[in-house]
């Protein structure tokens, strides 16, 4: 996937994504590569703004 280690172990510690471990090391599987994408993709991982970005402007 292009990502670190420790991305893929606080994805899958929070559930978004299911690995496998051979010989000590997380490999993602292709089907489960693309159920995370589709997932991602609708919408599931999304968070609600904060910070400044929540602020609303009121004219």
């Amino acid at each position: 996937m292009g990502i670190s280690s420790p991305t893929i172990w606080r994805m899958r510690n929070r559930g978004w994504l299911h690995t496998v471990n051979i010989s000590g090391r997380p490999y993602v599987l292709p089907e489960h590569q693309a159920e995370f994408i589709r997932r991602a993709a609708a919408g599931e991982f999304a968070k609600a703004p904060h910070g400044a970005c929540k602020k609303v402007v009121v004219a």
